[in-house]
């Protein structure tokens, strides 16, 4: 459910003139609606678009649409634009997160019957995109050495997630193995190439978003668990070792899940994951100024 394309790094823009949709309203509902590429007036590499013979009741616009496409339903007022700016997303792919803006200034121009406005269009979701999970000691801790450590052969991921997101349930490639031939250990998972693990989030504190991952363990040969069941938990998320307090609107972060084989050995252990989090702006398609 959750495993989309990783973002295209060579082009982070969050939509075209192509793909994004001009509402013109009066009192917030719509008049008439346009792409942008339709302008009656555009000079390439310019933020300006004009628009002509519109009726003289448009009192402003707002500006709609996604990186994929332009949307099949244009909602038909300002306050339903901004709903669907903000509706669940969760598992969307980045290319189609709806983007938006309503007109910032709104002013008569110098030409006679004609009006002016600017508009910044821009995602409201922050992206969370987990591209590995990874137990680099999986199959270090010896009871010979420490008599603390369980040992693990296997571990099962069995489902993991935000704090209240959809969790995502991996049936497949789900199994890190601990091997006395290093060859033949697998210690990460990650989805198939050029995938990822994501979720399109409403901005907020990363407190309201820590992470869980449950899964289920074999011992070593001669060893015993209690219970095969086991949940870790995020107490925060770092960058660059320092804590990070926000996942704000219009950021794509990018994440591993590091673990170790201490983590598993307490049911109950609360963690802080050194999270490697990349922060990348999508390019906003900004300062749109009709002119009528």
């Amino acid at each position: 459910k959750h495993v989309t394309d990783a973002h295209d790094a060579s082009s982070l823009v969050c939509a075209t003139d192509a793909t994004l949709t001009i509402v013109f309203t009066d009192g917030g509902k719509l008049i008439k609606s346009a792409t942008l590429a339709d302008a009656d007036e555009h000079t390439a590499g310019t933020k300006v678009y004009t628009f002509h013979a519109l009726p003289e009741s448009v009192d402003g616009f707002y500006v709609i649409g996604s990186k994929r496409a332009v949307l099949e339903t244009v909602p038909a007022t300002q306050t339903a634009a901004e709903e669907a700016w903000k509706a669940n997303q969760e598992d969307k792919e980045w290319v189609d997160i709806v983007v938006y803006g309503a007109h910032e200034t709104w002013e008569k121009q110098d030409v006679p019957c004609t009006y002016g406005g600017s508009v910044t269009v821009k995602p409201w979701k922050a992206r969370v995109e987990v591209s590995a999970i990874t137990c680099d000691d999986l199959g270090a801790k010896n009871r010979d050495t420490d008599l603390l450590s369980l040992g693990y052969e296997k571990v099962t991921v069995t489902d993991f997630g935000l704090a209240g997101t959809t969790f995502q349930t991996l049936t497949e490639n789900n199994v890190m193995t601990a091997n006395d031939d290093p060859a033949a250990a697998v210690k990460q998972l990650t989805p198939a190439a050029g995938k990822v693990w994501s979720w399109n989030i409403e901005p907020d504190a990363t407190a309201n978003y820590l992470l869980t991952l449950n899964a289920t363990v074999d011992a070593k040969p001669f060893y015993e668990v209690s219970s095969a069941d086991r949940t870790i938990t995020a107490t925060k998320y770092q960058n660059a070792g320092a804590d990070l307090a926000q996942f704000e609107g219009g950021k794509i972060y990018k994440m591993t899940i590091p673990f170790s084989e201490s983590d598993l050995d307490d049911n109950s252990s609360l963690i802080c994951v050194e999270a490697t989090v990349t922060i990348e702006n999508w390019v906003v398609v900004e300062d749109v100024k009709p002119v009528f």
